[in-house]
């Protein structure tokens, strides 16, 4: 109810910027909730909003933020190639690399929600070599997790091996 009104309010001072991010504020509880489908229509109603904006580093950002949230509803919704079609926007957008690192993770695991193993994997191979390179061991061990599993499903042998060092 506050980000409603708050929406609200901004939008009738014509203060898009604020308008936005209570937008997506709202999106994010919405899904939070369960309550994916308005949710959706929040981030829509966002990207609406953003068009009305010049390309800058701020809105871009936010563009880059309500694609990667409508990828996820798009996975929740089980509309897989509508995720995935958000993500290789989003991935043309970003720039620095721990952002894209973490939406190629993002489309990983859709690939992998939608039993595309084979691509799941190609993408988990990218975000497990930057993990690597980042000394991270937490995010080396979760992308071993998900590399496993994700060879597991397509009888790779390396599965059980990502798998046991990821431990």
């Amino acid at each position: 109810l506050y980000f409603d009104i708050s929406k609200e309010k901004n939008i009738e001072k014509g203060d898009i910027n604020s308008a936005i991010l209570d937008l997506r504020y709202i999106s994010e509880i919405q899904n939070k909730l369960g309550l994916i489908y308005e949710s959706e229509k929040s981030a829509i109603l966002a990207l609406e909003l953003l068009q009305q904006l010049e390309l800058d580093n701020p809105v871009l950002a936010s563009k880059i933020g309500i694609y990667n949230q409508l990828g996820v509803l798009y996975g929740k919704q089980e509309n897989f190639s509508k995720a995935l079609e958000f993500y290789d926007e989003v991935l043309d957008m970003a720039t620095d690399s721990a952002s894209i690192n973490s939406l190629r993770n993002n489309k990983a695991v859709m690939y992998s929600q939608a039993k595309k193993y084979d691509f799941a994997v190609k993408e988990l191979l990218k975000v497990h070599n930057y993990n690597l390179k980042k000394t991270d061991k937490v995010k080396i061990a979760r992308s071993l997790d998900n590399l496993g599993f994700a060879r597991s499903k397509i009888d790779d042998p390396l599965a059980l091996e990502n798998m046991r060092e990821a431990l």
